[in-house]
């Protein structure tokens, strides 16, 4: 264990704690600055700019402390690259941000706790691959999924089991479904917690319970040619 003096404030005191001969090696332990270990720490964390470690009765925690404009980061990388991946607060926005490959932000939550996947977010959740120019409807914007192109959600079941999707209420856990049938290869729709329609895999479409109801002064056009039937 060496410790470097006190040459000002602007150049701290540097403990280093290694092996001898290569105090830089990959087993070695660099404090210089503002450090606090311990239980407790009292006033000593109002400095600006402070890592602290510290346990207290009820929880440990790394609790990073640093000016307004400064953001702290958590920082991952190997050998080859000084960062690949970080876990960053912004304090400026309250932000915080997930980056993986190469350091690219890939994840940020805002301080409305708003989650953006691939994008800064404008809904609740927004998963973005890119700009569609379009924006979701202020009664359905909790999940917004952007992509110019082909935009979708699939969801993957077993072969013979059902993909759903469920619609609730405080008075039940079942209002509404439309539920896709792999066995069969059918869809059927739900309402009322019943089975109201029920679409074929060959295509026909079955009435299970209720009434075929036509708008007055509408019907059912056969769009048949002039020599038909």
């Amino acid at each position: 264990i060496s410790l470097d003096s006190i040459v000002s404030d602007a150049s701290p005191s540097v403990i280093t704690i290694g092996h001898e001969g290569s105090p830089f090696g990959r087993d070695s332990l660099i404090i210089k600055g503002n450090v606090l270990i311990g239980e407790d720490l009292g006033d000593a964390f109002n400095a600006d700019s402070v890592l602290r470690i510290q346990r207290s009765n009820d929880r440990a925690f790394l609790h990073f402390k640093t000016d307004a404009d400064q953001e702290s980061a958590i920082l991952f990388g190997d050998v080859d690259d000084d960062v690949e991946c970080a876990i960053e607060y912004e304090p400026a926005n309250k932000a915080l941000t997930f980056s993986t490959g190469n350091n690219t932000e890939a994840v940020r939550i805002d301080e409305d706790q708003k989650v953006g996947i691939g994008t800064t977010p404008d809904y609740k959740m927004h998963i973005y691959t890119s700009d569609s120019g379009a924006s979701a409807h202020g009664n359905s914007d909790d999940l917004f999924i952007e992509n110019s192109g082909n935009a979708g959600i699939t969801i993957g079941s077993g072969t013979t089991s059902n993909g759903s999707i469920f619609f609730s209420d405080s008075d039940s856990t079942l209002s509404g479904q439309i539920e896709y049938r792999h066995n069969g290869d059918s869809m059927m729709l739900i309402t009322g917690g019943s089975n109201r329609l029920h679409l074929q895999g060959d295509g026909d479409v079955d009435i299970v319970d209720g009434n075929l109801v036509v708008a007055d002064g509408h019907g059912i056009d056969f769009s048949a040619t002039t020599d038909g039937d």
